[in-house]
């Protein structure tokens, strides 16, 4: 079993969902004594995606962003990812199972970081080695 457990960017914004019942359905998922972490280009990712539109829009989102992404730890890129993004790439390239980057760079660091993924992205289940929890 893995140490953390890290939220892909669907997660992310699943959990800032201004509707009570979704992001009550997205928290149920993680387990609650497997710290969380955030690989930073699934931050980034949400961020993004949090900040389109109007501003009036997306304040409840960024609400609960503050409130339940910021305060947990990030997995930043270093040496060993980039290590590791090359290799996975590769590897995924050759079997035929291409990911697109940003996917490969969060894959790098749950794999160097011993973390299972939450997502309900399919692809992921081509990584080598990957952990995943569906939600």
């Amino acid at each position: 079993m893995s140490s953390l457990q890290a939220l892909d960017t669907n997660y992310i914004l699943a959990l800032t969902d201004p509707r009570p019942e979704a992001s009550e359905k997205a928290r149920a998922v993680m387990d609650p004594f497997v710290e969380p972490v955030v690989p930073c280009i699934a931050y980034g990712e949400s961020w993004h995606g949090l900040c389109r539109g109007r501003p009036d829009k997306t304040a409840k989102k960024r609400k609960k962003f503050d409130e339940y992404i910021v305060p947990m730890r990030v997995l930043w890129l270093d040496q060993e990812t980039l290590k590791r993004f090359h290799d996975l790439s590769w590897t995924l390239a050759r079997k035929g199972n291409p990911l697109p980057g940003n996917d490969v760079w969060i894959a790098a660091l749950c794999l160097q970081h011993d973390a299972m993924l939450i997502t309900n992205d399919s692809d992921f289940k081509h990584v080598p080695g990957l952990e995943i929890r569906n939600w």
